[in-house]
């Protein structure tokens, strides 16, 4: 019963975002009010698309949790390692991209994208994953 509670918040909280998003890229409106690039540091916009990268692939492993018919409460620690330790290999190309991007929810959503493809992105970025 949980799980059915946990999806659905999680699908009308993807439904939010994405309508929120979609409206923010047609006004192309700064995500942060005022935060332009003299205001707001490079390093914390960094820190905030690594962030929501790393959400990005938490997503990911707990998708593929559940299609495999699992629960939360069934997560493997050391399966979960493998996208942690490639993260800053991921995040790269993430960078590469959005560093100086408009600080937007599209952006930023983005970045979120990237991390729930985290292996597609590897494999771009640095050869096939073994």
């Amino acid at each position: 019963m949980v799980v059915y509670i946990v999806a659905a918040v999680a699908i009308v909280g993807a439904w939010v975002l994405a309508l929120v998003a979609r409206r923010a890229a047609a006004r192309q409106a700064q995500f942060f009010a005022g935060a332009d690039k003299a205001n707001w540091p490079v390093w914390a916009w960094g820190i905030l698309l690594f962030g929501v990268m790393m959400l990005g692939i938490l997503a990911r492993y707990y998708w593929d949790l559940l299609g495999r018919g699992r629960y939360f409460v069934d997560t493997d620690l050391v399966e979960l390692i493998r996208p942690l330790l490639v993260s800053p290999l991921v995040f790269f190309p993430v960078w590469s991209q959005l560093g100086g991007a408009p600080r937007t929810l599209t952006t930023i959503l983005v970045a979120f994208q990237n991390g729930f493809f985290w292996q597609a992105v590897f494999e771009k970025a640095h050869g096939t994953v073994s």
